[in-house]
């Protein structure tokens, strides 16, 4: 009685199949374990924690004024689409890269260049009527919420990184609303979504510098 079996070589390929997605899964983990060695040295000036909450508040402080312009009616002097992203991403720039001097802050610096960008593209086109540059927008708001992501969990494990990281996850969700707007025609509008955006962001920011403070009793 004969039997028929599988050749060596379709079992080698799955084998091999089997075997990529454990490594690559482990080449993943080592990057973020090499990265937190990198990360862990960030973060320790005096005040460093109380400045990351400044920079949250006004993050929020942005948010607000956006809500009040496209929400509450207010029609502010002044005010145009993308502004708090583009205010925003300036802040970040500015107050990250003191914290780091005379080191660079890549990582951080280029989610500012994005919120930079994201406001100015918001400011060219308020409604995003055109298909090309609405999917280009939310190609860049969605690198935005990864790269946030990748900070957060590169930074070493405990609550400061998991609001880092809970801030890039909502961030995604909040694209993800952004394209069932324009689908639905559910007129919240680009400019409200990011600045929903910018108050997870300041949030998460406030939650990152409370949980690098010092316990009471030690010198910051």
């Amino acid at each position: 009685m004969s039997g028929h079996y599988p050749s060596s070589g379709h079992q080698g390929g799955r084998t091999h199949a089997a075997a990529r997605v454990p490594l690559s899964l482990l080449t993943l983990k080592s990057a973020i374990l090499n990265r937190r060695k990198v990360t862990s040295e960030r973060f320790h000036q005096p005040s460093a924690w109380l400045r990351l909450i400044v920079l949250g508040v006004l993050l929020v402080d942005l948010a607000i004024l956006t809500f009040a312009n496209t929400q509450f009616g207010r029609n502010i002097s002044g005010y145009w689409p993308g502004m708090g992203f583009v205010f925003g991403g300036l802040l970040i720039g500015i107050i990250i890269m003191r914290l780091a001097r005379p080191l660079l802050y890549l990582d951080w610096i280029a989610v500012a260049v994005l919120k930079i960008v994201l406001g100015f593209m918001l400011a060219r086109d308020p409604l995003q009527t055109a298909l090309p540059a609405f999917l280009l927008f939310s190609f860049a708001f969605t690198i935005l919420g990864v790269l946030k992501i990748w900070i957060g969990i590169s930074f070493p494990f405990g609550r400061a990184a998991a609001s880092l990281t809970a801030g890039g996850l909502v961030s995604l969700f909040i694209v993800a609303g952004l394209v069932v707007d324009r689908v639905a025609e559910l007129g919240i509008g680009a400019d409200t979504i990011l600045a929903i955006d910018l108050t997870i962001a300041g949030l998460s920011i406030i939650g990152f510098g409370l949980a690098l403070r010092p316990p009471p009793g030690t010198t910051s």
